[in-house]
């Protein structure tokens, strides 16, 4: 049996609100921490403010590393195993790792490309980012794929 799907993935606004969310709560907390009166931290000035700017400095960072993981246009699996990851950056081939979570309304694939030095992408597929149909086709490539165990 062979299993060939090609899925067009959409950004999903639903995590990308809740990512928003955390951020503008993190960015909160740092400038609660500089304008709150009479609180235990204000009195310690320098260590308030730094804090404040590490605070800002990791929402920053946690933007600049979720940014590319929103350019994932399509997951392509072919009928001979093979799957590949449609980015703006172009097309390379995949392995879904063991750690992927399969859920019927939720799939977190930890993808690994040797093209990539074998850095591992993890692709959330959120129910708003395909349709129902491709959600359960591309649920049954992914467990197809890992129980094949196919090397690249």
């Amino acid at each position: 049996m062979s299993i060939a799907v090609s899925v067009r993935i959409a950004p999903s606004l639903l995590l990308r609100s809740l990512f928003g969310l955390m951020l503008v709560a993190v960015a909160l907390t740092g400038l609660w921490l500089l304008m709150a009166p009479d609180h235990a931290l204000a009195s310690h000035g320098a260590a308030t403010v730094v804090l404040a700017l590490l605070l800002w400095l990791a929402c920053a960072l946690a933007w600049w590393q979720v940014r590319p993981l929103w350019q994932v246009r399509r997951l392509e699996f072919l009928a001979d195993g093979q799957l590949f990851l449609h980015t703006a950056g172009g097309r390379r081939k995949v392995l879904i790792l063991p750690g992927s979570t399969l859920w019927s309304w939720c799939l977190m694939l930890r993808l690994k490309s040797p093209d990539a030095g074998g850095k591992v992408v993890v692709v959330a597929v959120m129910p708003d980012s395909v349709s129902a149909d491709q959600m359960r086709a591309l649920q049954v490539a992914c467990r197809w794929q890992q129980a094949r165990h196919i090397d690249m």
